[in-house]
């Protein structure tokens, strides 16, 4: 699918019927301010900061991100009418021109020696960038009544679509209590077992520990900020640590990166008192991060 896309990577339903789940999508970098003011969302996005300077001019050089509606200026926030003929050529040309200024300006600042997290900045208006979002069904479908609308703004409305589709043809993993939704992890149920089992894959008959699989989870939702998905178990342990998360209600001194830990969750029975949903607002799903923010990831991590 052509960019604006969305897919889901995890979709999971709990026994009282509220879901959870977890897209990916690619979205226009210059909405990006608009979707996060939908403080429900857990999120995750590749970072201007880290991303090499060479792969963004790339991008920006072969596939900038373009209007997908050339609204003619009129009074309010919606433009109702679109620019045509030579009107609609001339915009796309002037907006390219400014382009391949910027691109020659990012250029010559990174020959320079300027680092990435300020060269980057001033070709963001062509970049698409990739994101993870995690939130519950009802919250999902609150973001598509404001987004989906004829009066969004016209690139974040067709994500919004593009969402909203992936979600409408995705069939949730019903889970019970003491299961875990965990992105970029795949898992089964052996035959007469009651407890989940994260396979390696790679043809073997390897399993991954619980602790291990939601280390690998939340590795990965960091990932997208700055570098290709890699699954792998060392990879996974590397980036883990370098999030600086506590352990047992023990934090560092150094900040810590938390909010790869929002994707994963653990459904508990509503009368759990250690229970804790943060942004997801939910009777059920227990986030990884404020199991980690309280000290109880042990709890947490037992099935």
């Amino acid at each position: 699918m052509s960019r604006p896309s969305a897919k889901v990577i995890a979709h999971s339903e709990a026994p009282n019927g509220e879901q959870l789940i977890t897209l990916e999508i690619e979205l226009h970098r210059f909405v990006l301010p608009e979707n996060n003011t939908h403080r429900s969302f857990s999120r995750n996005y590749a970072s201007s900061r880290a991303c090499p300077v060479t792969s963004q001019l790339e991008q920006v050089a072969n596939d900038p991100a373009m209007p997908v509606h050339w609204g003619k200026n009129q009074s309010g926030m919606v433009a109702d009418k679109e620019l045509s003929g030579m009107e609609r050529k001339l915009a796309e040309m002037i907006i390219l021109g400014m382009r391949d200024a910027c691109l020659n300006g990012v250029k010559q600042l990174a020959e320079l020696g300027l680092h990435k997290q300020v060269s980057n900045r001033y070709i963001e208006p062509w970049l698409w960038t990739k994101g993870v979002i995690t939130t519950t069904k009802d919250e999902f479908d609150a973001f598509f009544r404001l987004r989906c609308h004829k009066d969004a703004q016209p690139e974040i409305k067709l994500l919004a679509e593009r969402m909203r589709d992936a979600i409408n043809s995705s069939v949730s993993v019903k889970l019970k209590v003491g299961d875990y939704h965990l992105p970029y992890i795949e898992c089964y149920k052996p035959l007469g077992s009651g407890k989940q089992v994260f396979p390696v894959g790679n043809g073997t008959s390897e399993v991954y520990s619980l602790e291990n699989a939601v280390k690998i989870s939340t590795s990965c939702s960091a990932q997208v900020s700055y570098r290709r998905l890699d699954t792998s178990l060392e990879k996974a342990l590397k980036i883990y640590d370098m999030l600086n998360l506590p352990s047992n209600g023990e934090f560092s001194d150094e900040p810590g990166h938390f909010s790869p830990t929002e994707h994963q969750a653990k459904v508990v029975d509503v009368t759990d008192g250690y229970m804790s949903s943060g942004n997801f607002h939910s009777k059920v799903f227990w986030q990884y991060r404020k199991a980690l923010e309280s000290g109880t990831e042990n709890k947490f991590l037992t099935n």
